[in-house]
């Protein structure tokens, strides 16, 4: 984390931290510059593989400057990644997620929702599902169980899909490259699949007791415990990166539109021959 700029020692003569001399940034700017090259380098082997490969130079941004300002996209992370990235020349980024056109990436499904902290970043929807996903009807009003925790959890229905998490930007674990997928529907009760701590999803971890797997929406990619940092969602260049090797290995096949396949395709995850394709190492 020091490495790669996350953490960094302030000067002596600056305002002491909370950890002195030490501050956790939000994120760092080689952070940002892996993840961009990790997005593009997706879009290239997909591109490649496409039965007529475009042959023209991409576009930088992958919507709009104006659709990143109508949408209300704040300056940080998710904003500087939209804005440097190369616009896929495709429709499908993995199966059954599209790519965000400026017209369909205003539709953000959770920025009318008022939070009690003026410095909180709600969820925003990257890649699309055209399926949505319901909250059950006992949900907790808490968000426990839910894709995103109260108050966006009194969103009740919204479309399934590849999410930057929400955050706090004054909490001094914040990680605004931290990203949700989330399935309109539930996967993980046949107990194949599992998150990078190998944990089953709906498992508790805190319960030695019998292991119970159970159908959960959001929990795909995500790191599960880690006994040394806090809890935080995966980070996106490493779902990224997961995203490459299904290409190249030849798991996902390619089009003319990109990603060949539909949403249902993301239940092999809970599947004996396919689960380990869908967890990404245990990292910070």
């Amino acid at each position: 984390m020091i490495k790669v700029g996350k953490i960094e020692a302030i000067p002596e003569d600056e305002p002491k931290p909370d950890y002195n001399p030490w501050i956790l940034k939000r994120y760092s700017d080689f952070m940002l510059e892996e993840t961009i090259t990790a997005f593009n380098d997706l879009v290239k082997v997909i591109e490649n593989r496409m039965p007529h490969p475009p042959s023209d130079t991409p576009i930088t941004g992958m919507v709009d400057e104006d659709a990143l300002q109508n949408a209300n996209i704040p300056e940080g992370f998710a904003h500087e990644f939209l804005r440097k990235v190369h616009r896929p020349r495709f429709k499908f980024i993995a199966p059954g997620l599209e790519v965000p056109t400026s017209s369909t990436f205003l539709n953000q499904p959770f920025f009318s929702v008022e939070h009690s902290s003026d410095t909180a970043l709600p969820p925003i929807l990257l890649f699309r599902s055209p399926l949505l996903y319901s909250a059950p009807s006992d949900a907790d009003i808490t968000g426990a169980g839910l894709p995103f925790p109260w108050p966006y959890s009194t969103v009740k229905s919204y479309p399934g899909g590849l999410y930057f998490s929400w955050e706090d930007l004054v909490y001094n674990n914040a990680f605004e490259d931290g990203c949700k997928l989330v399935l309109p529907f539930g996967i993980g009760r046949h107990g194949y699949a599992r998150k990078s701590d190998g944990a089953k999803f709906g498992e508790n971890t805190e319960d030695s007791g019998d292991v119970e797997p159970k159908d959960t929406h959001a929990d795909l990619y995500q790191q599960g415990h880690n006994p040394f940092i806090e809890k935080h969602d995966v980070r996106l260049v490493s779902v990224l990166r997961s995203w490459i090797g299904m290409v190249e290995r030849g798991d996902w096949q390619v089009g003319e539109e990109g990603i060949v396949g539909s949403i249902d395709d993301w239940r092999r995850a809970d599947t004996e021959a396919d689960w380990g394709k869908y967890v990404v190492p245990a990292t910070w």
